[in-house]
């Protein structure tokens, strides 16, 4: 199954198509335009669509209330395609949890990425590995920033699937 898992943003949003089966990032976009996304969704070539929910936290900014309205814009989309994709608002906190990072150092962002670097990273679960190198690339190689929290989404959909 091809999960699109999206980590919205105010201007610019992480994108990434995983398979699940094969356990393999198909593409990522740790920059994309909310046109970018839209289409992504209206893609027939993805079978999920998980995108994260945000959680208010603090003082309500201008970035703040742009980020939930486009995490709404996408979340209508989805239900707007024919047929309509299975879809899951996933928290941030969620994520950490079925990632199992809690116990990790570092900022949230941070833990997700040592998470996504355990479970990716082979029997060390090091970033080494799970990056690899330009000669010799991990099944993580060039997926940065906003869209490696977009893989922790679309992972995180994967793992709370429940199968028939």
């Amino acid at each position: 199954m091809i999960v699109l898992g999206c980590d919205p943003g105010p201007d610019t949003h992480g994108l990434v198509r995983f398979d699940t089966d094969a356990q393999r990032v198909i593409s990522t976009n740790a920059a994309a335009t909310t046109g970018e996304v839209l289409a992504a969704i209206r893609d027939q070539h993805i079978d999920h669509v998980a995108i994260e929910r945000f959680r208010a936290g603090g003082h309500c900014t201008a970035d703040i209330v742009a980020t939930i309205f486009n995490s709404g814009r996408f979340y209508q989309c989805v239900g707007e395609t024919d047929p309509p994709l299975p879809r899951s608002l996933i928290t941030r906190a969620t994520v950490l949890s079925v990632l199992d990072c809690n116990g990790l150092d570092g900022n949230r962002d941070a833990r997700v990425r040592q998470g996504l670097y355990q479970r990716f990273g082979g029997e060390s679960g090091s970033r080494k590995v799970a990056v690899g190198t330009k000669a010799n690339p991990g099944p993580l190689h060039g997926v940065v920033q906003d869209a490696m929290q977009a893989l922790g989404v679309a992972v995180c959909a994967e793992l709370l699937m429940v199968t028939p």
